[in-house]
């Protein structure tokens, strides 16, 4: 789904001076700006990366001749950005059992004949 810009106008020296929204497609002249929604929600965070190093350190020991470390490390990468909105202090913790579940799942699915 596309996302659709909010249009604003300044309109100065009516009376009526402030932000209203136009129409889409409004042909009157203004100072316009445009506010686009951002397309993916971005971690206002940072957090150590120790304990995610060392999570894709037990999770390649454990999963070691099943999922290369690249596909750990996506996994635990993924895994961190769906958590994005948890506690801090937890976000290690969940993110290594959601990471371990999601690599057990995809030992456990077959793969896709395309």
């Amino acid at each position: 789904m596309a996302r659709t810009p909010v249009i604003f106008a300044a309109t100065e020296g009516t009376g009526e001076e402030g932000l209203s929204a136009l129409p889409h497609g409004s042909r009157e002249r203004h100072a316009v700006l445009v506010i686009t929604p951002p397309t993916r929600r971005q971690p206002i965070r940072t957090l150590d990366r120790r304990p995610f190093d060392q999570t894709v350190e037990r999770l390649c020991l454990e999963f070691d001749s099943q999922f290369s470390r690249i596909r750990v490390v996506s996994t635990v990468r993924q895994c961190a950005e769906d958590l994005a909105g948890t506690p801090p202090g937890a976000l290690p913790e969940l993110c290594e059992r959601l990471a371990r579940q999601r690599l057990l799942d995809m030992m456990l699915t077959p793969a896709a004949c395309g």
